[in-house]
């Protein structure tokens, strides 16, 4: 009989398939189907919130498909590898902390977490530290970011909405986190069909194993949410988990004004800007929000651009980031701002724009860079007479990559045949280049292997890939190499940001000081100086050089910051 059934389901399913098609109906049943596209999964779960989890997870067990959670569930604990004893203790302090700082989170979220752990056979605070991680990583930032939590992610994001001249609409995002070779290597859509109505169908766009909807998803109402890190020191021990905060709108909200109201109900424990959009009335609001204040943004001139440093005066005012992340925050926003200018913005020009870096040939050059190394997934939204969805489905960074085109409306009627493949903008060279980046991060940030990351940009020329291999130089000792990379000349140096060339003379001081230079080391010093650097780090590092004071020529906690493509340095 259970042979039987397999065969007459395999029939069916062979029936359902239209050989044109780039996706393929690859299970029918109950519970959930199963549609490839390509690379791409898309997951149709049914019935209530604790099936839809529990069907999940039992079936991501069944298919081996638990690199994401192991990966986000265990990232908090990356330095304690060869720490057993203090991996064990600081343990019950992040299991703690995640319990306490989820207690506000709706009661049926957290037991619809419980259900997906079940269905997964793993253990209930796995699963909450896993959905946890983005909260962790954003408030230990506002504490710490050495010693032990040195390894945490930083998250990034840009988004671009537009009201077209034509009438049209366009909103594109990226996500910048961790999870290289990870999160890009299974794009997934989960699309939650309810059994009442009660709630609204909606998808979330993610990796296999990301349940919750908050990072990026849609609702059949034509609501998008999207979320962005903010780096600050506002700070509540308990909250709403931001994942929770984008499943609850898409779960209820029908227009922008529910969104808004259920958002503002459910603060999270640290500042986090949602983005969100209304297709239906082609209008998109920011909401910058912690449990100490909100601050809402609206479209003006039908446009409206985001990055990651708080906007709003009474937001501002807590806000701890580096120098090198707002510099290219900034840069990110005003980038964005100018394409706005243009009367339309199409499909194309939303690729190019999310793939966007300053160097031509696409090397690292991260303080000015749209793209990043970590960009996992992009998406692209669109509305006239019906609303799209195209979907990142290629490596990492994914912006440059190739993308998938639906119909919204005729993916939550589960109907897939029409997707249509949307090539990757960039040229062979470019993409060859972006993808070196990304696995150097990967190499870096991930593997904790400096010599595979450095193999990775060897070969690139920019600048930035220049600091890149005179940090991971220094830290080895090989410094005659390092004294190769920082040699630029004058007018290089000039083209820089003002606090990258502040970076190379800080490393060419910590050059000239471990290769017994001290003359060298003492006019660079009075150069540093005369640009009058932020970091207390470099400033007082050249005024002891220069008033003859103990100093320490130590490279060893040199780190180098993919995001910022600068090196990583506490804000002052």
């Amino acid at each position: 009989m259970i042979l039987l059934y397999y065969l007459i389901s395999s029939i069916l399913v062979s029936a359902q398939n239209n050989p044109n098609s780039l996706c393929k109906l690859q299970e029918n049943h109950k519970e959930y189907k199963l549609v490839t596209c390509e690379r791409l999964k898309v997951f149709y779960l049914y019935g209530d919130p604790k099936t839809r989890a529990y069907t999940y997870g039992k079936v991501l067990k069944e298919k081996n498909l638990t690199s994401g959670i192991d990966y986000f569930s265990n990232k908090i604990f990356d330095s304690m590898k060869n720490s057993p004893i203090i991996k064990t203790f600081f343990s019950f302090f992040i299991n703690a902390l995640v319990r306490k700082t989820q207690s506000d989170t709706p009661n049926e979220i957290l037991e619809e977490l419980a259900f997906f752990a079940k269905g997964l056979d793993r253990s209930y605070i796995d699963i909450k530290r896993a959905h946890s991680l983005p909260d962790l990583g954003s408030l230990i930032y506002g504490i710490s970011s050495g010693g032990y939590f040195k390894t945490l992610p930083a998250a990034g994001c840009s988004s671009i909405a537009k009201k077209n001249a034509d009438g049209s609409f366009i909103y594109g995002r990226n996500l910048d986190f961790a999870g290289v070779n990870v999160w890009d290597k299974d794009p997934t859509i989960t699309i939650h069909i309810p059994s009442d109505n009660s709630e609204a169908k909606h998808l979330s766009i993610g990796s296999a194993g990301s349940f919750l909807s908050g990072i990026t998803g849609a609702n059949e109402y034509g609501i998008i949410i999207a979320v962005h890190q903010n780096y600050n020191k506002s700070r509540s021990w308990s909250g709403t988990m931001m994942p929770a905060i984008g499943e609850l709108v898409l779960r209820k909200a029908k227009n922008l004004e529910e969104a808004k109201e259920i958002v503002l109900k459910n603060p999270p424990i640290t500042f986090w800007t949602f983005v969100i959009t209304d297709l239906k009335t082609q209008e998109t609001i920011t909401i910058e929000i912690s449990k100490d204040a909100y601050a809402i943004r609206t479209m003006q001139s039908g446009k409206i651009a985001q990055s990651n440093h708080l906007l709003a005066s009474n937001t501002n005012m807590y806000e701890y980031i580096s120098e090198g992340t707002l510099y290219n925050s900034i840069k990110r926003k005003e980038f964005l701002d100018k394409q706005l200018e243009k009367t339309n913005l199409f499909l194309t020009d939303i690729q190019k724009i999310l793939s966007y870096s300053e160097n031509t040939k696409g090397e690292l050059s991260a303080y000015s860079d749209l793209l990043k190394g970590h960009t996992i997934q992009s998406a692209i939204f669109e509305q006239k007479e019906d609303s799209f969805l195209s979907v990142s489905i290629d490596d990492a960074p994914t912006s440059s990559g190739d993308f998938l085109r639906f119909s919204l409306k005729h993916l939550f009627l589960e109907n897939w045949e029409n997707a249509e493949k949307i090539f990757s903008p960039a040229t062979i060279e470019v993409r060859e280049n972006h993808k070196e980046i990304a696995q150097a991060f990967y190499q870096y940030f991930d593997a904790h292997d400096d010599s595979a990351a450095l193999k990775h940009l060897s070969k690139q020329t920019s600048s930035d890939a220049r600091l890149f291999r005179s940090v991971i130089y220094l830290k080895q000792k090989k410094y005659a190499d390092a004294g190769t990379e920082l040699a630029l000349r004058e007018s290089e140096l000039l083209n820089l940001p003002l606090h990258i060339r502040q970076s190379f003379l800080y490393l060419k001081i910590l050059h000239a000081l471990n290769t017994n230079q001290s003359e060298k080391a003492t006019v660079l010093a009075g150069e540093l100086l005369q640009l009058h650097p932020k970091r207390s780090s470099y400033r007082k590092l050249a005024e002891k050089i220069q008033s003859g004071l103990p100093f320490s020529k130590n490279t060893d906690s040199l780190k180098f910051e993919f995001f910022s493509g600068d090196l990583s340095e506490r804000p002052d």
